[in-house]
């Protein structure tokens, strides 16, 4: 990874961005109790369900792998999405000790109620047409991308 030097002005600005996310990140978690149809998660179960719904069919080791996860904290986390009733495990048809997850009817029935609470609850927040949205979105996808691409170990050089 080449990392480019920071101006005086781009590191305390950035560090700041890091604190706001996170903490706007948790003031937004707090609103779940708001609606007491949606099923509350942790956010490592949101990252866990996450890559589950962007991945029908992925296996443990690759969720863990996407989530940057332990496989040990993968699993605690799968156990409480499936006692939620928010994931399901299939045994492979080929290696049956081997399990594929998807997520189930009820994963995107709470995502729907999540999404449209977060809209009101951002709503309320920033008003209706706040400026400079669809550039923060832009932005802060650009963010999390990179963020993901720089936490993978980077290929290993060939070797001669």
């Amino acid at each position: 990874m080449t990392v480019t030097p920071l101006t005086p002005s781009t590191a305390p600005a950035l560090a700041d961005l890091a604190f706001v996310l996170l903490g706007a990140a948790r003031e937004l978690q707090q609103h779940h109790a708001h609606d007491p149809r949606v099923v509350e998660l942790t956010a490592t179960e949101i990252t866990v369900l996450r890559c589950v719904e962007d991945h029908p069919g992925t296996t443990p080791a690759a969720a863990a792998e996407a989530a940057g996860l332990q496989r040990s904290n993968l699993s605690a986390a799968l156990r409480t999405l499936v006692q939620k009733g928010m994931v399901e495990r299939r045994p492979d048809p080929v290696d049956r000790r081997s399990h594929s997850l998807h997520p189930t009817a009820a994963a995107a029935e709470n995502l729907t109620r999540l999404r449209a609470l977060w809209t009101q609850v951002l709503q309320e927040a920033l008003g209706e047409d706040p400026p400079g949205l669809e550039e923060a979105v832009v932005l802060l996808d650009r963010l999390g991308t990179r963020l993901l691409e720089n936490r993978r170990p980077a290929e290993p050089a060939p070797t001669d």
